[in-house]
């Protein structure tokens, strides 16, 4: 397993960019580590697709139970 580590300099903008670029250049499947605002919804259509992106590009919440999990199936994760 490998544990990336984001800056949230860019907000998480850039974990799509930063997602790609690991699996075309190291052919890893990053999962990424998720604020739990992002699976609690928004109030608006934007701020909903916005969150599904992440959740489409495998984003789960972050949490001790979801980090051992993803550890233990020798996953790929990333946190901002």
């Amino acid at each position: 397993p490998i544990l990336f580590v984001g800056n949230h300099q860019f907000l998480g903008l850039d974990v799509k960019l930063v997602v790609s670029e690991i699996l075309e250049k190291r052919n890893y499947l990053v999962r990424g580590l998720g604020h739990p605002v992002i699976f609690g919804g928004g109030n608006s259509t934007a701020s909903n697709n916005f969150n599904n992106d992440f959740i489409e590009y495998g984003t789960v919440k972050v949490s001790p139970a979801n980090y051992y999990n993803l550890m233990k199936t020798k996953q790929a994760m990333l946190l901002y």
